[in-house]
């Protein structure tokens, strides 16, 4: 501990915060994986029409916060119909309002910035094909969602300091810094 002379009076402590929580007994997260959720759209994605198709799909059962996601996407397109799949625009967008572009140049996302958000809520992919002569059927998409069931946090004192396990582990976390954090 140092010791430090407060400006408004005697000598307060202000010791450097060493927290050292060992969790063997206490797991802070229990992951839940998920198999693929696939939902069939069968419709034909508009030519060369920026308003595009969407489908939304509302999912249950899972546990409260992502861990991961994957996508699937099924277009189709007879080879005389001159689709490629620069033509197409294709975003997936949580509940939230957060969306993530799947296909083109300029994304500003990935699909872990749907990490700790909860998986039991409404998903819409959406489709555009943004260039002529080009048709093509949208057929089916999916997700692999994997969760965290359980996300605890442990605050430690008045210094607010906070551990958070994101999925199993060792049950060892420490931090160190000086006050404040």
């Amino acid at each position: 501990m140092q010791m430090e002379r407060n400006a408004n009076g005697p000598w307060r402590t202000f010791p450097s915060v060493v927290l050292t929580i060992l969790l063997p007994f206490f797991p802070m997260a229990s992951p839940a994986c998920a198999d693929w959720v696939n939902f069939s759209v069968n419709q034909a994605v508009p030519d060369n029409d920026e308003i595009g198709l969407a489908d939304t799909q509302t999912l249950t059962g899972f546990g409260n916060y992502i861990q991961s996601i994957e996508v699937r996407l099924k277009l189709t397109a007879q080879e005389s119909d001159l689709a490629f799949n620069g033509d197409f625009y294709v975003t997936l967008q949580h509940e939230s309002g957060l969306a993530v572009l799947l296909n083109r140049a300029g994304r500003t996302a990935t699909l872990s910035s749907f990490e700790i958000l909860n998986g039991n809520d409404s998903w819409t992919i959406f489709v555009a094909d943004l260039n002529a002569n080009g048709n093509a059927v949208f057929e089916s998409w999916g997700l692999n969602i994997t969760t965290i069931r359980n996300l605890r946090l442990w605050t430690c004192g008045r210094w607010g300091l906070w551990a958070c396990w994101r999925c199993m582990g060792a049950g060892f976390v420490r931090v160190d810094g000086a006050r404040p954090l």
